[in-house]
């Protein structure tokens, strides 16, 4: 289905404007993280707000990279000014690959991403899963420079909704973050059936998904969603795919609306990424055989980063190579 995009949106969102658009020395302007751009959806009938965020120097270079897609993306201050923090922290150190990040803005979160309604009557997970698959990502793979991996990041409903999606079409995403998906009760029979049918069909299938847990939000008690929770892991343990990782983490004292504690599952999906042994790597050859193993390992071409390029260049300057450390340069 052909989708129609209507021209990228001019409006600010809570401060959100083109990076490196405010001039020097101004008082009181918006922080830049991101801008807004608007697609019209076919199957959804309606058009649909997102939040986009680019690395620093997307415009500098001509790099392709790993998109980040944030369920909740409206909720700016919440969730993805979180998540552009996060990303920039770990980026910065070349800790996980420079990535775009891409908000979808909630219409109808319940009846988008659960399976099933509180009403018990199916839920719009599948169309959801349509407009992804068939617009959305066609959208941003044709305006924006993209690799080959994908991530999700699924808070509340967004839980149930990822590991619906892992379950029913894992050629979606590499890796997921999400909250307790087993936190929507409706959806605990579905979502147990469908990983039995993918374990059984898929048996070589890969995937990282790390699942942030707590024990309380606000007045909310989770620990009956957390026991079912690790309860269905271990029944999922004997048929779960060798490639496919599944991790929990606890989040301490979280407020009414959770952090996406991001850091830590971020460093988890991209393991080494940068080398434990950095001072091991004595010129640009070495650098090339690590992240040509580390693209294999993550199935897309990795460009080495930056950071790590700069740090080796300056040992081997220090070290007497001034050759070696221009051919890194």
């Amino acid at each position: 289905m052909i989708m129609k995009c209507a021209r990228p949106a001019a409006l600010f969102l809570l401060g959100l404007v083109l990076p490196g658009s405010i001039p020097a020395g101004q008082d009181g302007v918006p922080l830049p993280i991101g801008i807004q751009r608007r697609i019209r959806s076919e199957i959804l009938a309606e058009d649909r707000p997102l939040s986009v965020r680019l690395p620093p120097d997307y415009e500098k270079s001509k790099l392709a990279y790993p998109v980040v897609y944030l369920l909740y993306g409206d909720q700016t201050e919440g969730y993805f000014a979180e998540a552009v923090s996060s990303l920039e922290r770990l980026e910065g150190g070349a800790e996980i690959p420079e990535s775009i990040l891409i908000g979808i803005h909630n219409t109808d979160r319940y009846g988008n991403l659960l399976p099933v309604r509180s009403s018990g009557q199916p839920g719009g997970a599948d169309t959801f899963m349509d407009f992804l698959e068939q617009e959305l990502f066609p959208f941003v793979e044709s305006a924006y420079r993209t690799k080959p991996f994908r991530v999700l990041i699924g808070p509340q409903a967004g839980g149930p909704f990822g590991l619906y999606a892992l379950a029913c079409r894992p050629r979606l995403f590499k890796a997921m973050i999400l909250e307790n998906p087993f936190s929507a009760p409706q959806s605990r029979e579905v979502l147990r059936a469908k990983l039995r049918e993918f374990a059984a069909e898929r048996p070589g299938a890969k995937a990282s998904v790390a699942i942030n847990v707590f024990d309380r939000t606000g007045f909310q008690d989770h620990a009956e969603a957390n026991k079912v929770l690790k309860d269905e892991l271990a029944a999922f343990e004997p048929v779960r795919p060798p490639g496919l990782r599944i991790w929990t983490r606890r989040v301490e004292e979280p407020t009414f609306v959770p952090s996406l504690e991001l850091k830590q599952p971020l460093r988890a999906i991209f393991p080494d990424y940068y080398p434990p042994e950095a001072g091991s790597l004595t010129g640009l050859a070495d650098i090339l055989a690590y992240y040509k193993e580390v693209g294999r390992r993550l199935e897309f071409d990795v460009d080495p980063p930056a950071f790590l390029l700069a740090i080796v260049s300056d040992d081997l300057s220090r070290a007497g190579r001034p050759a070696a450390a221009r051919e890194v340069l």
